[in-house]
């Protein structure tokens, strides 16, 4: 286990349309959010559930999108929430379009 406070796991899905790159990015919901900054779609694991299964789990739940393959990237550990968030990189669908879940 790791030894920072939270642990959690998600995608940094991409494509190339029209020749520019997409980066999918989600935002949190809610009023409180509202200065909280956009990033990956990710979240913490169920009790036993594998890194890359959360990641794609939490992809789904947060914009209806199903990953295809992924590669896993490493993590990034942040220094002020004591978080570790390990990150799974793979070509989103070309013709999937991002939901809001709130």
């Amino acid at each position: 286990m790791t030894p920072r406070g939270v642990l959690s796991s998600g995608t940094l899905l991409y494509r190339y349309r029209a020749g520019e790159l997409e980066v999918l990015l989600v935002h949190p919901s809610g009023n409180y959010n509202r200065r909280a900054p956009w990033g990956i779609p990710k979240g913490q694991p169920d009790a036993g559930e594998a890194l890359e299964a959360a990641a794609r789990r939490e992809t789904i739940e947060e914009t209806g999108i199903v990953c295809g393959a992924l590669i896993d990237v490493g993590f990034v550990d942040y220094s002020r929430s004591e978080k570790r968030v390990y990150a799974f990189a793979g070509p989103a669908p070309l013709d999937a379009a991002p939901r809001c879940a709130s």
